[in-house]
């Protein structure tokens, strides 16, 4: 599966197909090797406790966790109207 990715932003809906990757890539012996990584968006709201989450997702399904951060501020000036293309 070269260039698959797997968006996960810790939520309920991300833990369930966390969950159903984890049945898919188990192999025979127990070994879990999900063949590519989580991908999530930090939009810098997140709580700790989500980013602790989605960490040890990865690490339980033996995958790589990819974190792509908002620049500074792009929230505020989302919701202030000064989004920049």
């Amino acid at each position: 599966l070269p260039n698959s990715a797997v968006m996960f932003s810790g939520g309920k809906d991300s833990a369930c197909l966390a969950h159903l990757l984890k049945k898919a890539f188990t192999d025979s012996g127990g070994l879990v090797r999900v063949p590519f990584p989580l991908i999530t968006y930090d939009s810098r709201n997140n709580f700790p406790e989500v980013i602790e989450f989605i960490n040890f997702t990865a690490k339980d399904i033996n995958t790589e966790s990819i974190f792509y951060t908002a620049p500074e501020n792009s929230i505020n000036d989302a919701a202030n109207g000064s989004v920049h293309e």
